[in-house]
């Protein structure tokens, strides 16, 4: 029983446990930035932090690049509460870093040596990662960096700097339902919303509190079922709101309860 207590702990050293799944705590990270300085993801606390997880030689990473460019940094990049860095996993050097940035036309920063960085967030090269100014992790993506992967990554940018914006209570949920059903209430760590828009539409879902602070924000697909679960992880106990804007931009709001 030892030895098995024993062998256990020692995989569990080889193998540290890292934030996986959006809502959980993102990792810190320190690389330093190609042409110089050091980029820390705790010393962006307050930021909403974009990160294109890249490889300096990979074809679809060097097509893609340019999307993070155009449709996410060129966007957000005056914004005092948003931040911005790509992470190259593939290690290369300063020429293959160079390379990269001219076929690319990234203004954003790039770091060297980061091939940790698919572990630390269990990832993989030409993806998305979006944390918030809480350090959560709030949008992993699990495709290449297409130019509909990066609308989605900005969706969830804009949501989280419009809360940062946003902040004022509130005092009313008389937007129509719609049909929109929660369940199961009172929710203790997941809530199903379920409408008959998300067979049809898509959606943006934020997650309230009664001061009107943003909590999570989900970019929704259509799909056949018209069901959507979200994380409830980190907001308060008691009364919330939840709130779905559809692609044809309806907005209904609901009031759910977190025990």
């Amino acid at each position: 029983m030892k030895n098995f207590l024993l062998i256990f702990a020692i995989i569990l050293g080889l193998h540290p446990l890292h934030a996986q799944n959006v809502g959980d705590k993102a990792p810190d990270f320190s690389y330093d930035i190609y042409g110089g300085g050091t980029f820390n993801l705790s010393h962006h606390q307050g930021k909403v932090v974009f990160v294109f997880v890249f490889g300096s030689g990979c074809p679809h990473c060097n097509s893609n690049g340019s999307n993070t460019e155009s449709g996410i940094y060129q966007k957000y990049k005056d914004h005092p509460k948003f931040a911005a860095v790509g992470v190259d996993t593939w290690d290369g050097n300063n020429s293959a870093m160079q390379v990269f940035q001219k076929n690319t036309g990234i203004t954003y920063p790039l770091c060297l040596n980061a091939s940790d960085m698919e572990s630390k967030y269990n990832t993989t090269y030409d993806r998305i990662l979006v944390i918030d100014t809480l350090g959560i992790l709030r949008y992993k993506s699990t495709a290449n960096a297409t130019s509909s992967v990066v609308q989605e990554a900005s969706d969830v940018i804009s949501s989280y700097l419009k809360s940062e914006n946003d902040g004022d209570p509130i005092t009313s949920t008389s937007l129509p339902s719609n049909g929109l059903q929660l369940y199961p209430i009172p929710s203790s760590n997941q809530l199903t919303l379920a409408s008959e828009q998300l067979m049809s539409m898509n959606a943006t879902v934020r997650v309230l509190d009664l001061t009107g602070r943003q909590y999570a924000a989900y970019h929704v697909r259509q799909n056949t079922q018209g069901k959507q679960q979200v994380s409830l992880v980190n907001l308060p106990k008691g009364v919330n709101i939840l709130e779905v804007t559809y692609d044809d931009q309806t907005t209904v709001r609901r009031r759910f309860v977190k025990n």
